[in-house]
């Protein structure tokens, strides 16, 4: 049918009826991702701490807890920083991430070396972790990417057609 000839209703109820169609969450084609729910980005005082995504933390949970429960598989994404892997979260780009010396104040809070991955000198928080209200399980797949682009340079695109997600 030409669209012209539809309401706008109608219309609509297309579109909604195409999508439900093409993204629906049925166990076997579809997973969970949990991205960057980490403690760089979650505790308070990190440099780049998002305090409303401690709002998320809630809902979060019980989605993960519902798919958990059905099958679903959940997988964890953290962006992660070494200084021994050049990318562009290194000075000049993002010098928030760099290690600092004891005591020295790199200008980003009192949690310097964000996501660097292993503790953090100064507070002994792995802030690369993702936190622990929201934590995998043994054997569910953790995504660490040092970008912040979870797909590029890692193994996530392989694990989800491996278990025909779409």
């Amino acid at each position: 049918r030409c669209h012209s000839t539809m309401s706008p209703e109608a219309v609509n109820q297309r579109k909604l009826d195409r999508i439900n169609e093409t993204h629906s969450c049925t166990p076997g084609n579809c997973a969970l991702l949990v991205i960057d729910m980490q403690h760089g980005f979650l505790d308070e005082g990190a440099s780049l701490e998002v305090p409303k995504g401690r709002d998320l933390i809630p809902n979060i949970k019980r989605l993960i807890e519902v798919c958990r429960a059905t099958g679903i598989p959940v997988i964890f994404t953290e962006f992660v920083y070494a200084d021994n892997v050049p990318c562009l979260r290194g000075d000049p780009f993002g010098p928030q991430h760099l290690s600092s010396a004891a005591g020295e104040d790199a200008g980003y809070g009192p949690q310097p070396g964000n996501c660097l991955i292993g503790p953090n000198p100064g507070t002994g928080t792995n802030s690369a972790a993702t936190i622990p209200a929201l934590g995998p399980l043994p054997g569910e797949l953790v995504v660490q990417a040092h970008t912040y682009d979870k797909f590029y340079g890692t193994h996530l695109d392989l694990s989800l057609r491996a278990q025909d997600i779409k």
